[in-house]
Parts: C-alpha cells; sequence; structure tokens
C-alpha cells in the first residue's frame, strides 16, 4: 500500500477517498490537528489549528488515539468512536507527505440496517466496552495493563515533547503488603490492591488522558497526562494522603493493620530525559525513585 506522497498526490487521494467515505482528513496527531495542503495553507496548518478531536463533540482528547499508534507503528489502525448517539467506525492509516508524517484517517457511521438493528445500540457499547476491557485490563483491579501502557505512553511522549507540558511517570505500591498476605490470606490482599487502584483512580481524570496501569503482582504504573513541575509532587502527595486516610477495616480485621495502609511513591516528569528516550529509561527512573521512598521509611513520595 501506498505511504510516500506528494501534496498534488495526497490531495487527489482524498478527492478519490471521499466519494466512500462520510470523512477523510490527514491529521498530525503529535500536534493534534488537522492539516490541509492548500494555497490558504501553504505550512499545511490552519492558523486555528483545529483539533483532531473536534469532530466528535466531546471537548477533550480521544483516550485512545488510533491516528497516533499508526503513525508510531507505521501500519493501520482501526476503532469505533460515537458522534453523539452514533458509532463510527474509523480507519487510520499511516502516510508520509513530502517528509511529514501523518495518519490518513477514513472515517464512516456504522449501518444502522444491519449491526445495530440485530443488537441496538446499548447492547453494541456494552460489547465494544467487554472486548476493549478483555484486551487492555487488568482482570483483578480493572487498571489497564502494560499492553495498554505499552501502546499509549509513546503517543503521550511524543505529544509532550511536541510542546505539550511533560508527562508525570510515577510507580507506586502498597506498604506491607508481603506482611499482609501473610497475615490474612492473599484474598485480603487482592481486596487491598482493587480498593487502593480505585483511591488512586479517584484522584486523577482520565478526561485529561492521566491512567492507572498494573503491570504485574503489586507493581503499579501512574501516567498523569501534563503537568507542570510545581504541581507534580503536591498532586502525589494528594494521591499518598487519599490512600492513608482511608479506613481499611471492612477489609482487615485488625483496626490497627486497617488504619495504617500506606503507599510508596517514585515519579519522575518526561522533560528529566532526552526526548529520544526508550521507554524503559524512563520508567527505570521512576522505579529506581520507588525504591528510595520504599529506603526511606515507606509512605513517602520521592520525585527527584
Amino acid at each position: 500500500m501506498k505511504t510516500e506522497y506528494t501534496r498534488e498526490e495526497i490531495n487527489q487521494e482524498l478527492l478519490v477517498l471521499r466519494n466512500t467515505f462520510e470523512m477523510v482528513r490527514l491529521v498530525d496527531p503529535t500536534r493534534k490537528t488537522v492539516v490541509v495542503f492548500d494555497e490558504e495553507h501553504p505550512e499545511g496548518y490552519s492558523p486555528e489549528k483545529c483539533s483532531c478531536h473536534a469532530v466528535w463533540k466531546n471537548g477533550i482528547d480521544c483516550f485512545f488515539c488510533t491516528s497516533a499508534q499508526a503513525v508510531i507503528k507505521k501500519g493501520t489502525e482501526t476503532k469505533i468512536e460515537f458522534k453523539d448517539d452514533t458509532p463510527y467506525i474509523v480507519v487510520s492509516r499511516f502516510i508520509c507527505v513530502e517528509g511529514n508524517p501523518l495518519a490518513l484517517e477514513q472515517i464512516a457511521p456504522l449501518s444502522k440496517g444491519t449491526m445495530l438493528s440485530a443488537y441496538g445500540i446499548n447492547k453494541f457499547v456494552k460489547l465494544i466496552t467487554k472486548y476493549n476491557d478483555s484486551i487492555y485490563r487488568d482482570f483483578l483491579t480493572m487498571a489497564y495493563n502494560r499492553r495498554f501502557l505499552m501502546e499509549k505512553l509513546p503517543v503521550l511522549l511524543a505529544q509532550a515533547d511536541a510542546g505539550g507540558l511533560p508527562i508525570g511517570l510515577v510507580y507506586y505500591d502498597i506498604d506491607r503488603l508481603k506482611s499482609i498476605n501473610d497475615t490474612y490470606g492473599h484474598d485480603v490482599g487482592d481486596k487491598l490492591l482493587s480498593v487502593v487502584t480505585r483511591l488512586v483512580g479517584h484522584c486523577i481524570s482520565e478526561r485529561r488522558g492521566d491512567f492507572v496501569c498494573r503491570i504485574g503482582g503489586d507493581e503499579f504504573i501512574l501516567v498523569i497526562n501534563g503537568i507542570d513541575r510545581k504541581y507534580f509532587k503536591p498532586r502525589l502527595e494528594e494521591v499518598a494522603k487519599a490512600v492513608e486516610d482511608h479506613d481499611f477495616c471492612d477489609i482487615i480485621c485488625d483496626q490497627q493493620d486497617g488504619r495504617n495502609i500506606t503507599i510508596s511513591i517514585g515519579g519522575m516528569l518526561s522533560n528529566e530525559l532526552p526526548a529520544d528516550s526508550n521507554i524503559n529509561t524512563y520508567l527505570s527512573k521512576a522505579d529506581e525513585r520507588l525504591y528510595q521512598a520504599k529506603k526511606s521509611g515507606r509512605n513517602k513520595v520521592i520525585v527527584e
């Protein structure tokens, strides 16, 4: 499939595709803008910098951007999106226009006479949600999993490198979890993991692109999408305090242990490292700071 285009060639391709799809457009997912190559936009970007997510009329960035994935993987990605109550199929294909890596988005409404008449829109949404959860969620805590992290994080880092606020990358774990498992059993430990995940989730905003991942055992990563350094540590201290202040006695029968659950946190900002750093390098640095927090007495937040 053709990926290299001149401006004239891609404009001709767009004309052909618009005979088939309701909407066809070029997107720069790093800048989160729509690209138009014409006489009024010689650089390819409109002065208004039309947000690529504006078409969905929900006022927020797409939580999972298939166009960003297509550009990163240099391939094709597909998803279902909703505009008002209408589901649309979105196909994003990587292309390069005179050296500029972009995504060619092809968007069309799903036929109401086929799938939706059989299942109904509510059941259809539930089926899509269940499918996505099976791929990207941890079944115990319902946090996102490692696969989601490794697909989502490169997009956020690229957007931060393009001029956005840095990404906060955070490791955290529950203090004394092994002791709790040994004393009260792993069922109690599992419940504790789930409740702590929920408490941390209440302190962040998925609408802004923040999320929590469980990457194995008691290892969790919190990603804060775009945060100024002066707010970073205070935000993490709020997370730690939300856990410290919670009464877990409904899970742990011992009053002292039930009121003495804390987490340790190690975090770093993406702009602390060069833009071309490997993702594992970012995560390792946050992990090192978690180790420092544990070593310094637990229930600590270390960000530098």
